[in-house]
C-alpha cells in the first residue's frame, strides 16, 4: 500500500523541519511517541466506524435471512498486535501486518475479496482505516515542539 494518505504529504512538508534539528536519538524517541500518537487516533476513530475525514463509515451490507448487524466493524484489526507502529531512521509507518493487512487493504481502498476461502467474490465498499485529520497533524507539531522546547531547557 504505496499510496499517499490523504494529509501525509502536508504533514510531512510541516514536520521535516522540526525532525530535522533533533539527534538520532531524539528522533527515534520522538517517531516512537509519534507513532503511539497516530496508532491511538486511528484506533479510535476505526472503534468509531468513522474515516479520517470525519465521514461515517459505509455501512455493512444487509445479509439474506439474518438480522441487522449493530456492533462496530474492526473490533480486531484495531488492536495493536495488528496495527504496528514500524520505525526507520528517518521515518515512522503505521501499518497492518500479515492477513490483518490484506484484509485492511480491501477495505481500506474497496476492492473484491472472497468473504471465506472457497466463498464467492465481493466488492467491499472503500473505508478509510488510516489517515490524517487536521486534530492529529496539530496534535503532531505539539508533541513535536513539546520535545523540542523540553531539550532547551
Amino acid at each position: 500500500m504505496d499510496t499517499d494518505i490523504e494529509g501525509l504529504t502536508e504533514a510531512n512538508m510541516a514536520l521535516s523541519g522540526l525532525m530535522a534539528a533533533l539527534s538520532p536519538a531524539g528522533r527515534r524517541k520522538v517517531g516512537l511517541r509519534l507513532g503511539q500518537l497516530l496508532r491511538r487516533e486511528n484506533q479510535r476513530r476505526i472503534a468509531a466506524n468513522v474515516a479520517p475525514d470525519g465521514s461515517a463509515f459505509a455501512p455493512r451490507r444487509a445479509q439474506k435471512g439474518k438480522k441487522k448487524l449493530r456492533a462496530r466493524m474492526f473490533r480486531k484489526l484495531r488492536q495493536a498486535r495488528h496495527l504496528k507502529i514500524r520505525r526507520g531512521a528517518d521515518e515512522v509507518r503505521l501499518e497492518f501486518g500479515g492477513k490483518a493487512g490484506r484484509i485492511a487493504a480491501v477495505h481500506h481502498f474497496g476492492l473484491r475479496d472472497k468473504v471465506r476461502p472457497g466463498g464467492k467474490e465481493v466488492a467491499y465498499a472503500a473505508r478509510p482505516l488510516l489517515g490524517f485529520s487536521r486534530d492529529d497533524l496539530e496534535a503532531l507539531e505539539n508533541l513535536l515542539l513539546d520535545h523540542v522546547a523540553a531539550g532547551l531547557r
